[in-house]
């Protein structure tokens, strides 16, 4: 966790920003928020506008200002990247949330419709925040008995204080929105049969499994090691070699939360290079920084077990081939193999959706649901978004999704109407 800005680091940094006509910051801003403007506000010593400007662009304002990768977002089309080093927009965030206090936003149901969430994570609260500030009676289904996601459950521990998406969340306590926490939400026909439209938002919960020998009972899930810390149920691992299979910024948090479990040793296995790996900057950093190794060009080919447990990974060296695909393809280099000492292996290299066939939405072999730029789906009156209809994987991108989907939503209940 960064640490927060002083009043005068705050006051110093928003005077920095050149308050661009065009404000490319806020076009690379997946919720577009008003960046100028903001800090404008900042500047003019109304902390509380500030505030109120942003967290109307964007519901989980706390939570980005800890997690948001602000270095592929605001910072990298900033101007002043290349010259003095970009405005530190999220650190300016996390300093109006946590300073400014503005007063919540009440809302009512002005609307006689009802639109179903699916869906308690990132996505599902922007579109259930959104939708309620446009009037409507809103139903959040959330199979946990807590929402948040991803967020709340499976970052690492000592990365983010769940405290910022609490904090997000008493936002919404004076909107018309019924949380249906801790119990599923029923067939999507169920749900449409029952709503004027919804939200399907559920995340992606199975395992992408490796593929190798009995894999299954002694490969740990990410998802679920990261949750168990989270839970305050994580496994030791003082004195333990880990292995982490992975590239992404999951694999990132298992590896810092290996480490505070106390590891001896912590290795991470990328079947491609680093320019390739799809991970925060300063994540990556961190870990360097902790220990963690890192074999590049790799991947697991077999588990070393003896007496039924681990004792190393088997790899083997891999190189990049393009293949006209989006991107190089990791292609094995037989006779190259090495042995990485284990005594625990943990998988992250990904989840996949749980397919609701009850109505067709056209999955056909994508790994993700497609869906048109206003998040509609191919079934009538059904939206959807976050990690179930793309794999980048942040909040603030998922948080776009659900806004954009409310939006959309509202348009189309409006037009019925007419």
């Amino acid at each position: 966790m960064t640490d927060l800005l002083t009043p005068h680091g705050a006051h110093r940094e928003a005077w920095r920003c050149l308050q661009c006509w065009d404000a490319p910051c806020t076009a690379a801003c997946p919720v577009h928020v008003p960046i100028p403007e903001f800090i404008a506000r900042l500047r003019g010593a109304d902390p509380q506008g500030a505030e109120e400007l942003v967290r109307s662009a964007n519901p989980l304002i706390s939570t980005c200002g800890e997690i948001c990768p602000d270095e592929q977002y605001c910072a990298r089309a900033c101007v002043l990247r290349g010259v003095e080093g970009p405005i530190r927009v999220r650190e300016l965030h996390r300093f109006v949330t946590e300073t400014a206090h503005a007063p919540w936003p009440t809302w009512t149901a002005s609307r006689s419709k009802r639109v179903a969430v699916v869906g308690g994570g990132p996505a599902g609260i922007a579109c259930a925040r959104e939708l309620a500030a446009l009037g409507y009676a809103v139903d959040v289904y959330e199979r946990d008995t807590a929402a948040g996601g991803i967020v709340r459950h499976n970052l690492a521990v000592d990365r983010f204080a769940v405290d910022r998406l609490d904090r997000d969340l008493s936002a919404l306590h004076g909107a018309p929105i019924a949380w249906h926490l801790g119990q599923a939400a029923g067939s999507l026909r169920e749900i449409l049969a029952a709503h004027a439209a919804a939200f399907y938002a559920p995340g992606t919960h199975e395992d992408i499994l490796l593929g190798i020998p009995d894999e299954e009972g002694l490969v740990t899930s990410g998802m679920a090691f990261l949750r168990e810390w989270r839970d305050g149920i994580g496994k030791d691992l003082t004195g333990k070699e880990v292995v982490v299979i992975g590239g992404g910024n999951v694999s990132l948090d298992v590896t810092l939360t290996a480490v505070h479990a106390g590891a001896a040793r912590v290795v991470l296995v990328y079947r491609r290079g680093p320019r390739e790996m799809p991970v925060w900057r300063r994540e990556l950093e961190e870990a360097a920084t902790r220990g963690v190794a890192i074999e590049y060009y790799a991947r697991p080919i077999a588990l070393l077990v003896e007496a039924g447990r681990i004792r190393g990974v088997q790899c083997r060296r891999t190189r990049l081939v393009d293949q006209g695909a989006r991107r190089p393809v990791p292609e094995d280099m037989p006779g190259f193999d090495f042995v990485l000492p284990a005594e625990e292996v943990i998988r992250a290299v990904g989840s996949s959706p749980a397919r609701d066939e009850d109505v067709d939405l056209r999955w056909g072999s994508k790994a993700t649901l497609p869906v048109s730029e206003r998040m509609e789906t191919a079934a009538p009156s059904l939206f959807a978004g976050g990690d179930l209809v793309s794999r980048e994987g942040t909040v603030v991108a998922a948080a776009s999704h659900g806004l954009r989907a409310a939006r959309a939503i509202h348009h189309m209940l409006t037009e019925a109407a007419r």
